[in-house]
């Protein structure tokens, strides 16, 4: 089995590997992602060896991608991965069209909504934006958040140190490329 991070031939990079059944005989769906255009999608595993880009390389249609987390509550190291996310690109890019918000989504098994909200809810807690009178919804978890600033930015505290297992396995991707 191919790892997050494996580059095929055509330039689709493994994202993650899913538990979810693919259309062929024993396949799973693999989330792929072109290096050309940043598309994201679905593929069955069985094919992704070899998979072309649906959007710029006249491949065949991409399955969906699987949404198993959705509705469920955010895990802490799933709120540490999007908070990276949340300090690494400015505030008016927080939308659901943008490419690195959709790969965390992807790599999440979230919708881009929900990716979205949790980064504009983010917001809500940092001073730069409490000044400029940003509101957000009220987090569940606002106390966690609820720490040290550092003049600039929200900071983590240090006892949330991150799940080093679960950023390498989700997220070595978006942080080699500094999302």
């Amino acid at each position: 089995m191919k790892t997050p991070g494996y580059i095929n031939r055509n330039g689709q990079q493994l994202l993650r590997a899913t538990d979810e059944r693919g259309t062929d005989h024993n396949a799973r769906i693999w989330i792929l992602k072109c290096r050309n255009c940043l598309n994201i999608y679905g593929s069955n595993s069985t094919d992704a060896f070899e998979r072309k880009c649906p959007k710029c390389q006249s491949g065949k249609p991409g399955l969906p991608v699987p949404i198993e987390r959705d509705g469920q509550d955010w895990t802490h190291e799933e709120h540490l991965i999007a908070f990276q996310l949340y300090s690494r690109i400015p505030f008016g890019t927080i939308h659901m069209r943008n490419p690195l918000l959709i790969e965390l989504a992807a790599l999440l098994g979230r919708k881009i909504g929900s990716a979205s909200r949790k980064l504009a809810n983010f917001s809500r807690l940092d001073p730069v934006h409490q000044a400029r009178g940003v509101l957000g919804q009220e987090p569940k978890d606002t106390t966690e958040w609820l720490t040290r600033f550092d003049g600039q930015r929200l900071i983590l505290p240090k006892k949330f140190a991150p799940s080093s297992e679960f950023l390498e396995k989700h997220a070595a991707k978006c942080r080699a490329k500094a999302c």
